[in-house]
């Protein structure tokens, strides 16, 4: 025991810093309508018509010349969007064609000289009528900072001022939506994006609109604009919602398939789900109007009452049919088939019989390796005598093949050109699944898939196989395979490899509530909405490889009004056919209700920031227990979370025999595995010694874990270096007191009644403070810590 009178820690100083920040605009339908829409710039050397000074660039001459000159343009943006002293004008540009439908624009880009070079503010106008379409400059400060200066609802305000300011004549056509939450760690600079969206005659036009950025010291950040000129259809003509409701009823197709459901809070189970029959349309074509805030199928045409596509083309809807196993009545296996255990030439055997290698094809290289514990597979790659590079994978455990793959060693065989019927694909495909699953065919299905930009779109050349369990589609167990169309040979084949999971205990189809009830609360629960929706053609030509307009040009986009379920964050698209309803969804609902056991509690806003990033959960009553205490488990979590390095999880790593030492007590399916894996990663935990996730955290071991995580290590193990005022410091051992005076000085655990308490509790109140406190003194995420 030392007295607590000791050398002072002279010199230490921790640098206040952060994430170096980056505007990330959200997933927001007007923000990432953009993206679909990339920028073609036509460039010319004719820049003389706007000589100024500065570097221009000017696209292609429009049909009709831009309204505003560049000079004018950029006086615009300097009175309208004021640039901060020490930046000067790098480029300006012309571009006549932004995105399909989108007006011409100028561009200028500002770089700082002083006093932080390097940092650039660019600027997007309308070339006809200087509104902005585009503009982003970087934070006024890059790092997160506790207390935040500007609250959220003070945010709104001043994006409300420049959303009258910047668009005087489309603010009152439009409506602020809800801010999305910015959950997860406490890296980086807090900003708060704001969308405006248009509504056109109350029903909402969510590919218009605009947003805008306001960073936490009030400042402007960014700025995007998509609005476009197109007609919108009268909404009076509408088909009568009933009769939409009917169509969407019949769409539905719901038909039941076991499918994993993952969750953030542990591993993925299997479940038995209602499913819609469209269910692979959704993601082609053109990802059926992305980024415009749907719920999924179906779109309907509101004034045709037709199904429609992203191109708003009619789509037919297929009546679902029943898959049947390749070979009725033949050889089955159990859902988790027994091991067999193969060695490197029982698994050669196999691949050998089931992919038709020949005695004459040459075997190039044979490697082995176990994608999880207990699992052994074999890689073998051949050279076969008509010069095909053949490779295939094995899972030697099972006694499966999991992977293989097909291509010419000579590109002058593969420009070779060959006529192959559907019936010869067909053939070829069967064949190939009945010796690969020769003792469980009568388990397999193969189902045809649709493909985008096929070689030839007439023949039918990539296929799901898939394991029915009760006659049920099992997606968990299932793969995909591709026919070459020119040669008919099997290209590629790929398989989910076994894993050990519930698969035995998958529930049997009679559990599932009828069809008739999961319709009507599908439905009820994903309720149509009238809306109106921008087409995506150019999407569409571009998966499908077929032009959408007429003359072979792709077609322009257009407004369709449409009945359709908007997307919903409070659940996925899964319905568990068990419980009858839509599963949660995998990254958890930000909690927006009051928090009501905070009231005169130490630490009660940071555990607010807390639980708006979803770093602390909230009971069904809206409690937090701010007095709970914490575990060991519980803590390092939070810690790991809320610093941003719960990424760095390394199975690889720990899987070592000092890791997994470590980690004995905590178990693989513990929503706390991965974080705690990281901490012994970057050296928080104690070396050699089994963590006990489930021990009541002490305020000794906390400050140890804090002082690591801000790269003090390395002065832990010098205690004379530190003093402490603290009438207990004489009972603090070696081992935690220097850990205990910086977080005392750093304001990470403060004393109480003058007391340390080394071997006390951490209520989850002075967790809260001690967190967010080393967040803030964090410099850079992951960086050792300056001294």
């Amino acid at each position: 025991m030392h007295a607590p009178n000791r050398l002072a820690h002279t010199g230490a100083r921790v640098m206040t810093a952060g994430v170096i920040g980056a505007l990330l605009w959200p997933s927001a339908p007007l923000a990432a309508l953009a993206a679909t829409n990339p920028v073609t710039p036509h460039t010319t050397a004719d820049t003389a018509a706007l000589g100024s000074g500065y570097p221009d660039t000017v696209t292609a001459a429009s049909p009709q010349p831009p309204k505003l000159s560049m000079d004018e343009a950029q006086k615009i943006v300097e009175s309208a969007i004021p640039i901060p002293d020490g930046y000067v004008l790098q480029s300006r540009s012309y571009n006549d064609a932004p995105a399909t439908g989108q007006p011409p624009t100028y561009n200028f880009t500002y770089q700082s000289a002083m006093p932080a070079p390097g940092r650039v503010i660019s600027v997007s106008v309308d070339a006809n009528t200087g509104l902005v379409v585009n503009f982003n400059q970087p934070p006024q400060q890059d790092h997160f900072v506790y207390p935040v200066p500007v609250s959220a609802d003070k945010a709104q305000a001043i994006a409300e001022e420049w959303a009258h300011k910047l668009y005087p004549n489309r603010v009152g056509q439009v409506k602020v939506q809800p801010l999305q939450a910015n959950y997860g760690s406490l890296q980086g600079a807090t900003s708060y994006t704001y969308d405006f969206e248009r509504i056109v005659g109350g029903i909402p036009a969510p590919f218009d609109g605009f947003s805008i950025t306001i960073g936490q010291n009030g400042e402007l950040l960014g700025v995007r604009s998509h609005w476009t000129d197109a007609a919108f259809p009268d909404a009076g003509k509408a088909v009568p919602k009933t009769q939409a409701d009917e169509i969407y009823r019949n769409a539905l197709q719901l038909h039941l398939e076991y499918q994993q459901i993952y969750r953030p809070d542990g591993p993925a189970t299997s479940a038995l789900l209602y499913v819609s029959t469209p269910s692979s349309f959704l993601g082609w074509p053109g990802d059926n109007f992305s980024n415009q805030r749907i719920g999924g199928w179906p779109v309907i045409d509101a004034v045709s009452g037709k199904i429609i596509d992203a191109a708003g083309n009619p789509v037919a809807v297929q009546p679902y049919q029943t898959p049947k196993p390749l070979v009725p009545g033949g050889p089955t296996l159990p859902v988790m088939p027994p091991k067999v255990n193969w060695s490197q030439q029982a698994a050669l055997d196999f691949a050998r019989q089931a992919l038709g290698i020949q005695a004459s094809d040459r075997l190039q290289s044979v490697n082995q390796w176990q994608p999880q514990e207990g699992q052994t597979t074999w890689n073998f790659t051949w050279q076969t005598a008509d010069g095909q590079v053949v490779s295939a994978t094995v899972d030697a455990t099972y006694g499966l093949l999991t992977q293989f793959n097909q291509y010419s060693s000579s590109p002058e065989d593969q420009k070779a050109q060959k006529s192959v019927s559907q019936a010869q694909i067909t053939d070829a495909v069967n064949a190939f699944v009945k010796r690969v699953f020769a003792r469980n065919t009568g388990a397999i299905a193969v189902l045809p898939m649709p493909v985008q930009k096929s070689a030839d779109p007439s023949l039918q050349t990539d296929y799901q196989v898939v394991q029915l369990v009760h006659g049920i589609p099992d997606q968990a167990r299932s793969g995909s395979l591709h026919v070459d169309p020119q040669t008919g040979r099997i290209q590629s084949f790929w398989m989910n490899s076994p894993v050990a999971d519930d698969g035995a205990n998958l529930p049997d189809p009679s559990q599932a509530i009828p069809v008739a009830k999961a319709q009507q609360v599908w439905v009820t629960q994903r309720p149509l909405s009238l809306v109106y929706l921008l087409t995506q053609p150019a999407i569409v030509a571009s998966k499908t490889g077929q032009a959408t307009g007429s003359s072979g040009s792709s077609a322009q986009p257009r407004v369709v009004l449409v009945y359709t379920p908007l997307a919903d964050t409070t659940s996925n698209d899964l319905f568990n056919a068990v419980t009858g309803q839509f599963e949660p969804p995998q990254t958890p609902v930000p909690y927006t209700g009051p928090l009501r056991d905070l009231d005169g509690v130490a630490g009660a806003d940071q555990i607010r920031l807390l639980v708006s990033r979803q770093l602390i959960p909230v009971d069904a009553d809206g409690n937090v227990h701010p007095s709970q205490n914490l575990t060991n488990g519980a803590f390092v979590k939070l810690l790991v979370d809320a610093l941003g390095y719960q990424y760095r999880y390394d199975a690889a790593a720990a899987a070592t025999n000092e890791a997994m030492q470590v980690l004995a007590k905590v178990p693989k399916t513990s929503p706390q595995y991965q974080e705690i894996a990281v901490a012994y990663e970057l050296g928080w935990l104690p070396q050699g010694q089994p963590f006990d996730p489930d021990a009541t955290l002490t305020r000794g071991f906390a400050a140890t874990l804090l002082a690591r995580a801000l790269g003090y290590g390395p002065l832990l193990a010098h205690p004379d270096l530190f003093q402490l005022k603290a009438s207990d410091a004489a009972d603090i051992g070696d081992s935690q007191f220097a850990a205990a005076a910086l977080s005392v000085s750093l304001g990470l655990l403060p004393l109480q009644s003058d007391r340390f308490n080394a071997g006390g509790p951490v209520r989850l109140s002075d967790a809260a403070i001690a967190v967010v406190q080393a967040a803030t003194l964090m410099q850079t995420p992951g960086g050792v810590r300056p001294l």
